[in-house]
């Protein structure tokens, strides 16, 4: 699923097999321009997971910010909460005195932005939905504040619906399924009734399985290796992949070292029949040192826009994973050989040189 402005209404390619529209407040679609989407991740919080305190004063959070959508992101989501595990809560005043200041930064400075929120106060959430903001973006399926239902069902944003087990600061501790994938799917077909009898309308629904979020690595695995079980929802699918310490167990590799893995999971998604929004964080220039880098970037395909105007690795991100949708198929030892650097072959038309 990839998102831009709510000025078109389309997403992609064959959208029934892949998810249909995702309509947010005010009825606008979110759309997409390649086979899959990008959320730029702006972490407003001193203790995110990934780069807590690098963007944690309103100044350098709009800055990186407005990056992110000039390098191509189509939403931009906001969180000053941090949902890593063991991460302490804040009350809605503290979460709106950190986020009103980006988000008006950006109301001013990119009119017509795609914004999501990423919060589960009911408070915050009507908050920002007054100042314009069309996503919101939360991790408990209303479960932690019962009152975010009547503001979903009042405002009728963009509804990012996500699976978890237990509150951030204990979700990691022991998480146990009897069957992963059939509670998953149990938990989507339960809460998608129960948010569209309450009055949201479904297609302002997406489904995000919450990788990382009360799971271990064998179930994030097992998730992913039957995505296609969520296409029977017919919703998009969001998935918060970037940088996950999921890369780290399986490939040992650093989180600054985990861009092409998720690159290559979500080309793999894709082949599987998704059409996903990918959330993303990226580390600031000075520790890239590390990160794979194309020798060559072929153009997108026929008649998919991969934004040849915009630089930076979002863009980075769009084209490489497109060369491995283009693959025709991404098996596991693709996937390994990518993350240790190896050059990738592609199509005769160009290859990776991956090394650092």
């Amino acid at each position: 699923m990839k998102t831009n402005s709510a000025s078109n209404n389309h997403m992609s390619e064959e959208p029934s097999r892949r998810g249909g529209s995702w309509l947010c407040l005010g009825g606008g679609a979110v759309t997409t321009s390649a086979p899959f989407g990008v959320m730029g991740i702006v972490n407003l919080t001193p203790d995110s997971f990934y780069d807590g305190g690098t963007h944690d004063s309103a100044d350098l959070g709009l800055a990186h910010a407005m990056r992110l959508h000039a390098e191509g992101a189509d939403i931009l989501d906001l969180g000053a909460e941090s949902s890593r595990p063991g991460a302490q809560a804040l009350t809605p005043g503290q979460e709106l005195l950190r986020l009103m200041p980006v988000l008006r930064g950006l109301r001013r400075e990119i009119p017509g932005v795609m914004l999501s929120v990423d919060t589960y106060h009911a408070a915050t959430a009507a908050a920002v939905l007054e100042e314009g903001v069309q996503i919101i973006n939360d991790i408990s399926a209303c479960a932690f504040d019962p009152g975010l239902l009547d503001v979903l069902v009042q405002y009728k944003p963009g509804y990012v619906l996500m699976h978890s087990q237990g509150r951030p600061d204990v979700m990691q501790k022991d998480p146990r399924y009897t069957d992963v994938r059939s509670e998953v799917m149990a938990f989507f077909e339960r809460e998608l009734h129960r948010l569209t009898a309450a009055g949201l309308p479904e297609e302002h629904i997406v489904l995000d399985p919450g990788i990382g979020f009360g799971k271990t690595l064998r179930h994030n695995l097992e998730l992913l290796a039957h995505a296609e079980d969520w296409l029977a929802f017919g919703r998009p699918v969001l998935m918060g992949l970037s940088m996950k310490s999921m890369f780290g167990q399986l490939l040992g590799l650093t989180t600054q070292e985990r861009g092409c893995a998720t690159q290559v999971a979500t080309a793999m998604l894709w082949e599987k029949g998704l059409f996903c929004i990918v959330c993303t964080m990226w580390p600031p220039r000075a520790r890239r040192s590390r990160w794979p880098r194309p020798s060559v970037i072929p153009p997108g395909p026929a008649g998919t826009d991969v934004r040849p105007g915009r630089t930076g690795d979002i863009c980075l991100l769009r084209r490489r994973a497109l060369v491995f949708i283009l693959r025709a198929g991404c098996p596991a030892s693709v996937m390994r050989q990518t993350a240790r650097g190896d050059a990738i072959p592609w199509r005769g038309r160009g290859f990776f040189d991956a090394q650092g």
